[in-house]
């Protein structure tokens, strides 16, 4: 009688606590390239999805830009349906040279559709007379549903603003507004331009309650006539309540107005059922916004994380850099891969002078993943000449397809008239207890 008192005395002591996990519900589509010829909207790219039930969905793209023919300012615009409904309509960037090549991608845009087949497409055009590449494309189609038919909270907001500060000032606030607290996924892509003769500008995110920051993204523009494309991406990993977020912002010009037109993304990483949607937040520890490092040519490792698969099939990887060339022109190529699974991403950024600033990010999914296994996701870049590295964010969040193929029907073994049961009592202490019974005949 006390073993027994003695052993449920410690089935009521949570000396532990243990996570539950779970994955958001989400597809990635690796697309051809293709070249846009023409200065009317048309379809590129098409991709068909289903869902059993009324779904909310968050769609993520990136791809690179690469200018053909002469030198032109050439607006590059993309315009994006779902079931022929228009629901963004963005200008990404201007290519204003031949070969330039460099990264972009669409505003993130959030959208509801009903049980049945649905299609997304995405019709492109550009203004001048040169066609344009684009290649390196990733989409992702994100649901708000996870695995355990739970949900997450989820905005996306217009953060169109302005500002003409040569230092660091609050340039944008809003608030994110939780009932549970959770880690947070948060992501920006912005148009920006400036009515100086050049200018670069910097940005980064900061929760103005806790203070944490996340790393800082920048980007040279050229001119008036010049549109830059740039991107932040951070996970804030502890649990966090309702709290107020900024987007610090500054150039290094005192005159000239700065326009940022952008989309921001904020995703809670912890569903209603509070399970956790494993995650990983990583950086090179000696760039940051008052240090940089030098980075001969050649190819270097920038940042690495390491995540063990808990209930997902892939994991959703997001990625932002910025970086000049301190010898001239080149055109730097930044990489996400694993040396654990097969699966790269990858996106370069032509800088046109040893004064050039660019800007490049991924947001992609690997899959083919298996449940308890550990990979290593790694960021690197490969530079032709000497590149200083500003700052960089490398992120990830389990995600499971939703449109896979019902799982077979288990095959469920006959027990020979002695089989044995075990019985496994976890507790917080850490003592298992095993039953061992005698099935009765």
């Amino acid at each position: 009688m006390k073993r027994i008192l003695f052993i449920l005395m410690f089935l009521f002591i949570p000396l532990a606590y243990a996570e539950t996990y779970t994955s958001l519900l989400a597809e990635g589509y690796d697309i051809d390239p293709f070249t846009i010829t023409l200065d009317t909207y048309t379809e590129y790219i098409s991709e068909t999805f289903s869902v059993d039930s009324s779904t909310h969905f968050v769609l993520l793209s990136s791809m690179n830009l690469k200018g053909l023919g002469t030198p032109s300012n050439n607006e590059v615009w993309v315009r994006i349906k779902v079931d022929g409904d228009i629901e963004l309509t963005e200008k990404l960037r201007v290519v204003r040279a031949a070969n330039e090549e460099g990264a972009t991608g669409t505003q993130p845009i959030e959208f509801d559709v009903t049980s049945g087949d649905h299609i997304v497409t995405m019709e492109f055009l550009r203004t001048e007379s040169n066609n344009v590449e684009v290649n390196d494309i990733d989409l992702s189609l994100i649901q708000t549903t996870t695995n355990a038919g739970g949900t997450v909270r989820q905005q996306i907001i217009d953060a169109d603003y302005s500002y003409t500060s040569n230092s660091f000032i609050p340039a944008f606030n809003w608030t994110v507004t939780k009932t549970i607290d959770s880690p947070t996924f948060i992501t920006t892509k912005q148009t920006v331009e400036s009515s100086a003769p050049s200018t670069t500008i910097e940005h980064y995110f900061e929760n103005l309650d806790d203070l944490h920051t996340s790393p800082f993204w920048t980007r040279f523009l050229e001119g008036a006539s010049d549109t830059g494309s740039a991107a932040g991406s951070y996970i804030e990993t502890d649990d966090n309540p309702t709290h107020d977020y900024t987007i610090q912002s500054k150039s290094d010009k005192p005159a000239g107005t700065i326009t940022v037109n952008s989309t921001i993304l904020d995703l809670d990483l912890r569903d209603t059922n509070t399970y956790l949607i494993n995650n990983f937040q990583a950086s090179n520890a000696s760039t940051y916004l008052d240090n940089t490092i030098t980075l001969s040519a050649g190819s270097h490792k920038l940042a690495e994380a390491t995540i063990t698969i808990q209930d997902g099939t892939g994991v959703l990887l997001s990625m932002t850099s910025s970086f000049e060339s301190t010898a001239g022109p080149q055109t730097p190529v930044y990489i996400i891969n694993s040396s654990d699974v097969s699966c790269t991403s990858k996106k370069e950024r032509d800088l046109s002078s040893a004064t050039d600033v660019g800007n490049v990010f991924i947001y992609f999914i690997c899959d083919g993943l298996t449940v308890g296994n550990s990979y290593t996701f790694e960021l690197w870049v490969d530079n032709t000449v000497n590149l200083e590295q500003y700052d960089e964010s490398l992120n990830a969040f389990e995600v499971n397809g939703f449109e896979t193929e019902d799982p077979p029907v288990p095959v469920i073994p006959e027990f020979s008239d002695f089989g044995i049961g075990l019985i496994i009592i976890l507790v917080g202490a850490g003592i298992i207890f095993i039953g061992v019974k005698k099935r009765k005949v």
